[in-house]
């Protein structure tokens, strides 16, 4: 009797030595399970991705409503009110090298996969994707080269970007104010309106 009730709390611990160090992974491919949950693995919101409590939105469904986020003014003009974009101003950003570098960076990052490079619309999310017999493609991003386009001010390239336009989604939950306006400096170098110095 004596030697039973030493084996139970040493074959416990014998277990959850196996069970830490993941000798149990060899015998059964299923992914055992923690006794002690780690953080690592909760259902965090990540950076940049969808907002796992609140469909169709980004992580700013956190923010309290009429709350100043770290990295400036929310954007508060809605994307119908195109006649308001113009509260938005001139560009307060120079013309500068850095600026359109700056710019460059942020199309690249986060622009080029839809509107390509070389802003003609013809991204690789748009010409790359296969799509079976029954699927109807993405439509196309508007060439922002285009003499209508570049025709617009500065104000409505950046409203456009902050509360997003048709099937664009607005930037505004992932980029700041001062990579907007870069965004947009970016913009006129390649609608040949602005010097880029490489």
């Amino acid at each position: 009797m004596f030697i039973i009730l030493w084996m139970i709390p040493l074959g416990g611990l014998v277990f959850s030595f196996l069970l830490r160090n993941d000798f149990l992974k060899q015998l059964n491919k299923n992914q055992p399970f923690e006794l002690i949950p780690d953080m690592d693995n909760s259902p965090a919101q990540k950076s940049q991705s969808r907002n796992i409590f609140f469909p169709g939105k980004g992580a700013d469904a956190f923010y309290p409503e009429n709350s100043i986020s770290q990295s400036g003014k929310l954007y508060s003009i809605e994307q119908t009110e195109i006649e308001r974009a113009g509260e938005n101003g001139e560009n307060p950003l120079p013309k500068t090298p850095l600026v359109y570098r700056y710019g460059k960076h942020l199309f690249e990052t986060h622009c080029a996969y839809c509107h390509n490079s070389n802003g003609d619309g013809n991204g690789s999310i748009m010409t790359k994707i296969v799509l079976k017999e029954d699927e109807e493609g993405f439509p196309g991003p508007p060439d922002i080269r285009t003499s209508a386009v570049s025709r617009e001010p500065d104000s409505r390239i950046f409203h456009i970007l902050s509360a997003g336009q048709n099937l664009m989604f607005p930037v505004a939950y992932k980029l700041n104010t001062t990579d907007r306006w870069a965004l947009v400096r970016y913009f006129r170098t390649l609608q040949g309106i602005e010097e880029y110095a490489r």
